[in-house]
């Protein structure tokens, strides 16, 4: 059975399908066309007069019936044509003959049943619309029954099922590419039909009713019916032959028809070709030379001088490079010392992974031996399975368990370098003399000096009762160490609100984090860039916080 949720290397594009259709229906011109034409044209023009006098005929009561009745007809003769006309598509398809017309009446019933359902269920499904490309897919499927299996209504019904849940991105976006191209035709005969009218008066003088009221013409349910009517002929066909190939292809994954189909007309192609070539010949070559190439002597070789002769000639460069090189094992003593090198390295390194692989093996084996054994007579498995399943998920289990822990390993393990690489960083860093700055330069960023120099100022600072420089070089010092941790990036322009929104969304999840250095920059931006005066017991509080953000930005 085929699968259409599965992707599969066979799904040709969206737009190259529908190309295909289109030149399967250049290619086979008015006579694969007339069919439909012949069913088609009759009910569009009886359901447009149906329309037109149920609406404003005062004898729509009694003629309502009649006319039903002979719609049905015209629908089931609709559906007969299509049928035909789907069905020589699918011939020319698999090079073989369309089927008789016997055939098509025996399969008249179940299409007659499926396609009546498409009133009730198309709309619902245009409705809810998420169905509707499933939909569409199914009942234009049900034309391009398998006349070889039994054309019955569970077969046809399984058969364009099948076909409707085969590659549904390629119908979804095949249906796109339709749907434009019938707006468009709509667009051009709404236009062209309220132009029409104006036209003849202009070239031959006709002025008809349709000029003196337009605005009534044009914007009433017959003109707008008629449109559509005309839309659905010159669209419809295109859309039958999409899916008329789609199923073609959708078939072919499970029986290869697409292939025979190429092979009959390769076939036919080089019997033409041969049949061709063979009059070319008798036509254009003379007797002259015939008779010329029967009278001339034939000429002999000598054996030995012809193997001569090809070996001479397979030894020059221009086939030399055809020839299999001949590899000489190169001795030890040869290698240079690189090669040895490597040699070596290789040789350890298949030790230490044939090593590792025993080892992984060793311990699995012993987690089985753990697991308690279950053998069982062939009687009694099928009683059992349950038993045995849970035992192959939980080595499964097991195996992922083992995965994550050598990840994390892994994951520790650099974590565990990147610290000791900015510990060894803080220290160089600490060992080198601090260059002079002002701490009252506004152009001043925090990546010039180290977490533990700016916190080294600080205190100097402090101790020198410059209580407002302090307290810029603690917020410089958590600006840092946040900086450090890849929580936020230093640069000139950055304000300290886009330095708090950078927080926001790298360390969301740290919600002590975020509060203690939004209130650290509105007590900063508050005596920095306010008049309010700055004791030791406000530097000493801000401190307090910006060493608990520091903490936690180590951590992080």
């Amino acid at each position: 059975m085929i699968r259409g949720r599965k992707k599969t290397a066979d799904e040709k594009p969206a737009l190259d399908l529908v190309e295909e259709s289109v030149q399967l229906l250049r290619q086979g011109g008015l006579s694969l066309a007339l069919p439909y034409l012949l069913g088609t044209v009759p009910f569009v023009m009886a359901l447009l007069f149906f329309i037109s006098d149920m609406g404003a005929s005062p004898f729509a009561k009694q003629h309502l019936v009649p006319y039903s009745f002979a719609l049905t007809v015209l629908f089931l003769w609709m559906k007969t044509c299509h049928l035909i006309f789907v069905q020589s598509i699918l011939a020319g398809l698999y090079d073989q003959e369309p089927p008789g017309f016997k055939q098509i009446l025996k399969a008249l019933p179940c299409q007659a049943f499926i396609h009546a359902t498409g009133f009730i269920v198309l709309p619902i499904a245009a409705m809810i619309a998420l169905p509707i490309g499933w939909t569409i897919a199914f009942f234009q499927n049900a034309l391009c029954i398998d006349f070889n299996k039994p054309v019955g209504l569970k077969s046809a019904w399984r058969q364009a099922w099948t076909q409707a849940m085969l590659w549904p991105g390629q119908n979804h976006a095949a249906l796109f590419v339709l749907s434009a191209f019938s707006f468009t035709i709509w667009l051009n005969l709404f236009f062209f039909l309220i132009f029409l009218p104006s036209m003849a008066k202009i070239l031959i003088g006709v002025e008809s009713q349709y000029i003196l009221s337009a605005y009534s013409t044009i914007f009433n349910a017959t003109y707008m019916s008629a449109v559509l009517g005309l839309t659905y002929i010159c669209f419809d066909p295109f859309l039958k032959a999409m899916y008329a190939l789609r199923c073609y292809y959708g078939a072919s994954l499970s029986t290869g028809d697409d292939i025979k189909a190429r092979l009959r007309r390769l076939k036919h192609a080089k019997t033409a070709l041969a049949a061709t070539a063979l009059c070319a010949l008798c036509l254009f070559s003379g007797g002259r030379a015939l008779a010329e190439e029967a009278e001339a002597p034939r000429q002999t070789f000598d054996r030995p001088q012809l193997e001569e002769s090809i070996h001479d000639v397979m030894e020059q460069p221009v086939f030399s490079w055809r020839l299999p090189k001949e590899m000489a094992p190169e001795s030890e003593e040869e290698q240079g010392f690189l090669a040895k090198a490597a040699k070596w390295i290789m040789e350890k390194l298949e030790i230490a992974i044939e090593g590792i692989a025993d080892g992984v093996r060793a311990v699995w084996k012993w987690i089985e031996n753990l697991l308690p054994k279950m053998e069982l007579e062939p009687r009694e498995r099928k009683k059992t399975d349950s038993n045995i399943d849970w035992l192959n998920a939980l080595k499964i289990v097991l195996w992922v368990l083992l995965i994550i822990g050598a990840v994390a390993l892994v994951l520790w393990f650099v974590k565990t370098l990147k610290q000791k690489n900015r510990a060894l960083e803080s220290h160089a860093e600490e060992a080198e003399p601090l260059p002079e700055l002002d701490i009252m330069d506004e152009e001043i960023t925090a990546d010039r000096l180290s977490t533990n120099a700016w916190l080294d100022m600080a205190r100097d600072l402090m101790a020198q009762g410059a209580h407002l420089e302090a307290l810029r070089a603690y917020y410089l010092a958590a600006l840092a160490q946040l900086a450090q941790a890849d929580m936020i990036s230093i640069a000139k322009y950055k304000s300290n609100r886009e330095y708090n929104t950078e927080l926001h969304r790298k360390a969301r999840d740290k919600k002590e984090l975020l509060e203690l250095f939004g209130g650290a920059i509105k007590v900063f931006e508050k005596h920095w860039y306010g008049l309010h005066p700055v004791d030791r017991d406000i530097v000493g509080n801000f401190a307090s916080s910006q060493e608990r953000i520091m903490t936690i930005a180590k951590n992080f």
